[in-house]
């Protein structure tokens, strides 16, 4: 399948910024010049936002303990493993805040299945597997590649560029009383690349030629939507860009998972099918006396206005319900630990699905300060 590629550019200041992160500086190599599909590159070129430099300083601090999520950060290519591996990083230095060395990121040396995290005690141990599914990939996809097309295009000019994306019938004329939907997105991969490939070429040729005369206007994937593109400055310095994107009113479909409809319903959502998918791969192994699985769901790149939705009651009700209706009578893990996984992860109430180790995981959630909505 080919995929929408997106290359970052290798300024003196990313090199003039990596040696103010001297553990990421020695574990990877990147050219004096040209650009780069790594993300870490694009980290390094955008430390005027606050949330690079966290990131940066995180992956710095913790890279020679974390094994290999930390490595995984430097090799990722595309922004929702970055996001991912993130979140598992973010957990690691939490976990390790309470448990220092007892704790290990394992190599996996080619087993199908070995958990992100152990921590061993003279008595147990502690398997933790980090899950981090999206809900409506098509509309976060779109949502997370727009940006980065735009601002990196292979091009020797700079621009301002205003976008505005909406239900088809209005865009460039928005009513706060039409919505449009996430789940009109296509949720097939191939499809949205596609969409995303033919979209970065359109833009490209679109400014090829100095500053349009008029917008560039396409239909979003699936056709539900447009997207229309305004030029408003041109310049001949490829530094100087700006992309500035207005998304209409959309649907709260994310909540709706959890409100609308029954449980059953939810576990067979396409957010449902990846997390049933996740809980019977049973990275953390089959069920084992002294050891305690735990499967973390990272709840942070649900598309959602609520940061902290986890602790709602009703977000309680419902995500056990949807655990249960998926798992049925199986023990793929012993409890699933719902999360907000950001620069302080926040955790929900556990599922706990093995009554037999139902203390012993209710002991490490406290001892783990995974107890603190």
């Amino acid at each position: 399948m080919s995929t929408v590629c997106v290359t970052y550019p290798i300024s003196k200041k990313v090199h003039q910024v990596l040696g103010d992160y001297p553990e990421i500086a020695k574990s990877i190599s990147i050219p004096d010049s040209g650009r780069s599909e790594l993300e870490i590159v694009r980290l390094l070129n955008n430390t005027h936002y606050e949330s690079s430099k966290e990131l940066l300083e995180l992956i710095n601090t913790w890279l020679p303990l974390s094994g290999p999520i930390g490595k995984s950060i430097l090799k990722t290519k595309k922004p929702f493993e970055r996001a991912q591996r993130s979140a598992e990083l973010l957990l690691f230095a939490h976990l390790h805040s309470y448990f220092g060395s007892q704790l290990v990121a394992p190599e996996s040396g080619g087993a199908s299945k070995c958990p992100d995290l152990i921590l061993q005690s003279s008595e147990d141990e502690v398997r933790v597997e980090i899950y981090t599914p999206t809900d409506f990939a098509g509309f976060q996809l779109v949502k997370e590649y727009l940006r980065a097309i735009l601002r990196y295009l292979e091009m020797p000019c700079g621009f301002e560029l205003r976008v505005e994306a909406g239900p088809k019938s209005i865009a460039g004329e928005w009513n706060q009383d039409d919505v449009f939907y996430a789940y009109t997105f296509p949720s097939a991969e191939k499809e949205l690349h596609a969409w995303l490939i033919e979209f970065q070429a359109k833009a490209k040729a679109w400014l090829s030629e100095g500053r349009p005369s008029s917008d560039m206007v396409v239909d979003g994937p699936g056709g539900k939507t447009e997207i229309r593109v305004t030029c408003e400055e041109y310049y001949e310095d490829s530094d100087e860009r700006e992309i500035t994107i207005h998304w209409g009113t959309q649907s709260t479909d994310t909540q709706l998972f959890f409100q609308v409809g029954s449980a059953e319903e939810c576990a067979w959502s396409e957010w449902g099918k990846k997390l049933r998918t996740k809980l019977f791969k049973r990275q953390c192994g089959g069920e084992t006396e002294g050891i305690l699985r735990l499967l973390v769901v990272n709840c942070s790149m649900a598309d959602t206005g609520w940061p902290h939705f986890i602790s709602e009651p009703w977000f309680t009700t419902r995500f056990d319900e949807i655990i249960r209706a998926i798992v049925g009578d199986g023990m793929t893990y012993d409890a699933v630990l719902p999360a907000q996984i950001y620069s302080k992860p926040c955790f929900g109430i556990p599922v706990m699905i093995n009554p037999r180790r139902k203390a012993m995981a209710e002991a490490f959630i406290k001892e783990a300060g995974m107890d603190k909505q």
